[in-house]
């Protein structure tokens, strides 16, 4: 589940192809299997140091949790249900 959580990393310069491949270890980006480099288009974000962040990332974040079917099967398997009411958000 800890894949899906929500990574904001401050950089000199955006780099998510390098991210994703350092991610997976993989060499090039054919060998990225396409739900996982859709899940950190959403789940991973990059900012410039003077960059703020957009309210919009956060928000299709929140609604790739409460709708993405990997996620809710996920949940299912380590929990027995999927439910709302229970999630929680954390801020570290």
């Amino acid at each position: 589940l800890y894949s899906y959580e929500l990574t904001i990393k401050i950089v000199e310069q955006k780099d998510f192809n390098m991210h994703l491949l350092k991610l997976i270890g993989r060499k090039s980006l054919v060998d990225v299997p396409e739900n996982i480099c859709q899940r950190e288009k959403i789940c991973y974000i990059e900012i410039l140091k003077d960059e703020k962040i957009k309210i919009g990332k956060i928000r299709t974040y929140i609604n790739y949790l409460f709708n993405s079917q990997d996620l809710k099967k996920e949940v299912k398997n380590c929990f027995g249900e999927f439910s709302l009411n229970n999630m929680y958000l954390a801020i570290y």
